[in-house]
């Protein structure tokens, strides 16, 4: 008789945790808020939208907490489609998953990682083609995205153990460099300072705003927002691997979302402690964290920025390898896949 393949519940709470925040923290806290700020040059009104922003994704990882207490399995939302309205909303949901939103998640997440890393290795650049085809090309870039992704995967083949500790030690290290410039900022900055916050609030739009009107702008300005709280639910993913899950889902999923919208807010208004919000929309590729940080350490700040996007990226990419391969298993388990 063959032997039936278990999970085995090896996470404990903070490992769920770091899931939430390595998984949410990746590119977008380095620039979503110069975007927002090309809508609506309001400090105040910047800061209620990431406060917004994370009030709904707390109340939609509560939701999902008690979908995912009341269900521990592997899969997340494959195992509730399936659960709740039929096999088919399941079956539909894991192949998409696989095909289309984790799958380009992570290669987008690559490419970001890649881009960075060309920082210090000037060979690593999207204008580097390495083979041209046909509706076919590759370059550099795309290739030592292609790498990460493979070492990523190589890692939590090994095992659940492994891929844990990555995750653990990358978002340590990420949250770490956010709040190391956030300090910096208040420390070493003194020009303008909170003077950059009047007036707090105001309802002038900035050139793309003006072109969509006040509701428009604050729209897309929130859509920027919960792109950088994305993706707090891959937690569910591993659910049957989570120790005490009853437990420890809703409050991984509580004290990640948490966690994540104190350093979004921390960190913009840092940026807005150092770069005045009319300036902050006209920043190169809003690279609005390696403005600050040219701003407070000079050159060696961007080489800082540059590091800190790679070990984002890349515990970001790690949790969603993570947990999107128990998606492929749940699929798998069911005959799906």
């Amino acid at each position: 008789m063959e032997k039936e393949t278990k999970l085995v519940r090896g996470l404990n709470l903070f490992d769920a945790t770091t899931l939430v925040i390595g998984s949410m923290i990746g590119s977008g806290i380095f620039i979503v808020p110069s975007l927002m700020a090309g809508y609506i040059p309001s400090p105040g009104l910047i800061l209620l939208l990431w406060v917004i922003g994370g009030v709904l994704t707390i109340c939609g990882a509560l939701s999902y907490a008690e979908l995912a207490a009341a269900m521990p399995k592997a899969g997340g939302p494959y195992i509730y489609l399936k659960e709740i309205y039929s096999p088919l909303m399941g079956f539909l949901c894991g192949w998409t998953i696989f095909l289309v939103i984790q799958s380009g998640i992570i290669a987008a997440v690559a490419v970001a990682f890649a881009k960075y890393t060309g920082v210090f290795i000037p060979w690593i650049s999207e204008g580097t083609v390495l083979l041209s085809l046909p509706h076919f090309t590759l370059n550099s870039a795309q290739l030592i995205g292609i790498l990460s992704i493979w070492i990523l995967t190589i890692i939590n083949i090994y095992g659940l153990k492994a891929g844990a500790f990555v995750q653990n030690l990358f978002t340590v290290l990420k949250v770490a460099c956010v709040l190391l410039l956030v300090f910096c900022s208040f420390l070493f900055f003194r020009e303008g300072g909170l003077n950059h916050f009047s007036p707090l609030f105001s309802l002038k739009l900035a050139e793309q705003g003006a072109a969509i009107g006040l509701f428009g702008a604050i729209a897309v300005s929130m859509s920027k927002a919960l792109f950088a709280y994305d993706p707090w639910y891959n937690v569910t993913y591993v659910a049957e691997e989570v120790e005490n899950p009853q437990r420890n889902l809703p409050l991984s999923l509580f004290l990640g979302a948490l966690a994540t919208m104190a350093v979004y807010i921390t960190a913009t208004v840092a940026y807005m402690y150092v770069v005045p919000i009319n300036l902050m929309s006209g920043i190169p590729d809003n690279r609005i964290a390696a403005d600050v940080a040219k701003t407070i350490f000079g050159n060696p700040g961007l080489s800082f920025i540059a590091a800190a996007v790679m070990i984002s990226t890349f515990g970001c990419n790690n949790g969603l390898i993570l947990g999107g391969a128990r998606i492929l298993y749940a699929t798998a388990r069911d005959g799906f896949f």
